[in-house]
């Protein structure tokens, strides 16, 4: 197995869930005042490959600290517990657990707000170096059928920049355009069913995009567009993989209603994923059957005040995963969701939510495969005033 075979699929649920938003260009508000998040999401998985099921569960603890530093400039601090286990018919129960890493963004606004420049790192303070065992466990929840909330623990060093420009082009459009770099730092870990440890070298990412926004009266509508770039990552010094580039297209239009007591929003989003290259047979070329599909997510939610402390949110969501030149790794899934938001004070706000997941298709091993998974999240914000 390829080793970057568990980043591919990393990067691809992170652009599915949003997750790469702190290494993208962010946005500063002046006045935002200082806050502080803890959320706790446990997810289980019921997987029927073939003759062979297995159960996954996951819990996810991410800790988050917003910072005010200036009036336009600020800093987000952020890292998290994850454990990840699973059972199946043939083993007894087995996990991995522990600290995730602790990653810095900083942001400035400049040019009365228009350009916003920031740095963001990954500081290696988590647990990346995996056995193989564990590295085993972790390959379990990088499937693009599952929509895992993490699947990385801990890694090396990565520092990188974003720049991002908006100009209105008249009241109600603005044009936005943006770009980022990551170099992501070597780290020592582990292949499955390997027994010698191995330093991979992620290497470089890069991403640029742009974004319309149309506002017209209690509606928004934004067009964006992403192409981000993989650079070779190397396993012991050696050339050994290249993620293809992703491009990826989306479309969400928002209205409220009721005088603002509701807001319903709707959206789809496309990745088309192209080939990979790979060390083989002692070179290093593109491969010759691509091991990518693309993707294709369609959501919807609607937001509703019950009161002024009280809000309630129901979700779907719906993702096709193509299947790759081998016919394989295709996957149907239907997800819905339900939660309320509990605004006690001005400045505390307690979310308690579920949701729950189906989906079939075809496995990486070409056989059947089905899913059934839940999840249950609680997430509580905290805000001081200044």
């Amino acid at each position: 197995m390829p080793a970057s075979i568990l980043r591919t699929y990393t990067l691809a649920t992170a652009v599915l869930l949003g997750a790469g938003a702190s290494e993208a260009p962010g946005q500063v508000i002046p006045g935002t005042p200082f806050s502080g998040s803890v959320e706790s999401y446990y997810q289980s998985w019921d997987i029927d490959e073939g003759a062979t099921s297995t159960t996954v569960t996951q819990v996810f603890t991410p800790i988050s600290v917003f910072l005010p530093i200036a009036d336009r400039l600020e800093a987000r601090v952020s890292s998290a517990y994850v454990s990840m286990s699973r059972d199946t018919d043939f083993s007894d129960s087995e996990s991995v657990s522990g600290l995730a890493d602790l990653k810095l963004q900083v942001n400035g606004s400049f040019l009365q707000r228009r350009l916003i420049l920031g740095l963001v790192a990954n500081l290696p303070s988590g647990q990346g170096e995996l056995t193989s065992l564990e590295q085993d466990i972790v390959y379990d929840f990088v499937s693009p059928d599952l929509s895992v909330r993490t699947n990385r623990l801990g890694e090396g060093f990565n520092i990188g920049g974003t720049v991002s420009f908006a100009n209105a082009l008249s009241e109600s459009v603005t044009l936005g355009i943006g770009a980022s770099v990551l170099s992501r730092g070597s780290y020592d870990t582990s292949l499955p069913g390997t027994s010698n440890p191995i330093t991979l070298s992620p290497g470089l990412e890069s991403r640029a995009g742009a974004t319309l926004d149309i506002l017209s009266g209690v509606s928004a509508f934004r067009l964006s567009s992403t192409l981000a770039m993989y650079g070779t990552e190397q396993v012991n010094d050696v050339e050994n993989y290249k993620i293809g580039q992703e491009l990826t297209f989306a479309a969400d239009y928002t209205v409220a209603y009721q005088a603002g007591r509701g807001r319903l929003s709707a959206g789809v989003l496309e990745i088309l994923r192209f080939d990979n290259s790979i060390r083989s047979d002692g070179s290093f070329d593109t491969e010759e059957v691509s091991s990518n599909g693309n993707y294709l997510v369609v959501h919807a939610s609607n937001d509703y005040g019950v009161s002024p402390k009280l809000v309630l949110t129901v979700s779907a969501l719906g993702r096709l995963v193509g299947a790759n030149e081998s016919d394989a790794g295709d996957a149907t899934v239907i997800e819905s969701g339900l939660a309320a938001t509990l605004t006690p004070t001005s400045n505390v706000a307690i979310t308690l939510g579920g949701r729950y997941v189906t989906g079939s298709g075809t496995g990486f091993s070409g056989r059947d495969r089905e899913i059934k998974g839940m999840e249950g999240m609680l997430r509580t914000v905290v805000r001081l005033n200044r």
